[in-house]
């Protein structure tokens, strides 16, 4: 695993979800198309939409790289399970996404109340997923009913 040159100069931040601050951030990439929702909402329409997918889940987080936010990510935790979701802004760059997942999931692979860490991607995402090998224990767990595939990290308890 290669986790010394992906964070050679710095890795990226995680702050816990906050309108005041975070709100401006959705305005912005919901203008540069970044979420799948309609193209003439207002500024509050967005934000209100934005608000009712974070209360869905349990946590939230903005993913910072560089000091530049450049997603959003949910998990909601069954009976030690973690099942994060991971939405990046259209100005994320595809190192970024890559530091994002990896420092994401590394850090909840590592918590005391993780066992393991579900991830279901869709086809179009199932070769991204699968070189993340090169960093963390993930493995296939092949397609699920619902046509995604499903991946698991086992938590690792030091």
């Amino acid at each position: 695993m290669d986790l010394k040159r992906l964070f050679r100069q710095s890795e990226p931040r995680f702050i816990e979800f906050d309108p005041d601050l975070h709100d401006e951030i959705f305005w912005e990439a919901y203008r540069l198309k970044s979420f799948d929702m309609e193209s003439d909402l207002d500024y509050w329409e967005v934000i209100d939409l934005m608000h009712h997918r974070i209360a869905a889940h349990q946590d939230a987080f903005m993913a910072y790289d560089d000091g530049v936010p450049v997603g959003i990510i949910v998990a909601d935790i069954f009976a030690g399970a973690v099942e994060p979701h991971l939405e990046y802004f259209r100005w994320a760059s595809a190192r970024a996404i890559i530091r994002v997942e990896v420092a994401f999931l590394t850090r909840l692979r590592f918590a005391d109340s993780v066992d393991k860490i579900i991830i279901y991607s869709y086809p179009s995402n199932v070769a991204f997923f699968s070189r993340l090998v090169k960093y963390l224990p993930i493995v296939s767990q092949g397609l699920q009913g619902d046509g995604r595939h499903m991946f698991v990290i086992e938590g690792a308890h030091p």
